[in-house]
């Protein structure tokens, strides 16, 4: 008889009818950070220099700027993506037991990404231990590459703030939305809606009648 835990994916809890460690879905998504992670690590290699991309040099500075972007070169940089994913292909080769892997070219990133997606069907069934932890990491790696790599697809505009102020006259302030935490600021009342609040901004911002009061 099987255990109906092992029917539930270990990083979704969505229920398979076999037992496996992730679901279609989480392995999907775990390939598709494979595949992106290479290309966002090569854009943070323009980000790494002040006033390259779109961060615009400002002339006339009085302070010479740093040599690089330091919460860019956390990520390329030594202990960075490149190590991590290093880990995590190490932990799948000790457990299936094919020892230390070995590299074959330069790029080390696109390389341990192309081997870790060639064990995804292995760590989807037998990787109870760490299967889980890999994909939260992937999705980590990932979303904090792209904030940094397009700093400027961050942010999206939203609309106008739909709160009353005090005296009961329109917020009016500009609402963005946070790519990187799914949050949304309005940048004169200074209110956040959080992911789990997003349903009913959207029906105050469907023109519905609601009366609040900015936080």
């Amino acid at each position: 008889m099987t255990d109906d835990a092992t029917l539930a994916c270990t990083a979704c809890s969505r229920r398979s009818a076999v037992p496996r460690v992730l679901c279609w879905p989480c392995v999907d998504r775990a390939r598709r950070y494979l595949a992106e992670l290479p290309v966002l690590h090569d854009a943070l290699a323009v980000a790494l220099v002040p006033g390259s991309g779109e961060q615009q040099r400002v002339s006339g500075s009085r302070e010479a700027p740093l040599p690089c972007v330091l919460d860019v070169l956390s990520l390329r940089g030594p202990g960075g993506m490149a190590d991590i994913l290093t880990e995590w292909l190490e932990a799948v080769h000790e457990a299936r037991e094919l020892g230390r892997p070995r590299w074959r070219g330069r790029d080390r990133v696109r390389e341990v990404c192309q081997r870790l997606d060639d064990h995804m069907s292995w760590i989807a069934l037998d990787f109870a231990a760490g299967a889980a932890d890999l994909l939260a990491e992937l999705k980590t790696l990932s979303t904090a590459a792209r904030s940094l790599a397009f700093p400027e697809r961050a942010r999206v505009p939203l609309g106008v703030c739909p709160l009353d102020a005090e005296g009961g006259q329109p917020c009016g302030g500009s609402l963005q939305g946070s790519l990187t935490s799914g949050t949304v600021r309005c940048s004169t009342c200074r209110t956040v809606w959080p992911p789990t609040h997003l349903l009913l901004l959207g029906r105050m911002l469907g023109d519905i009648p609601v009366v609040a009061k900015a936080a």
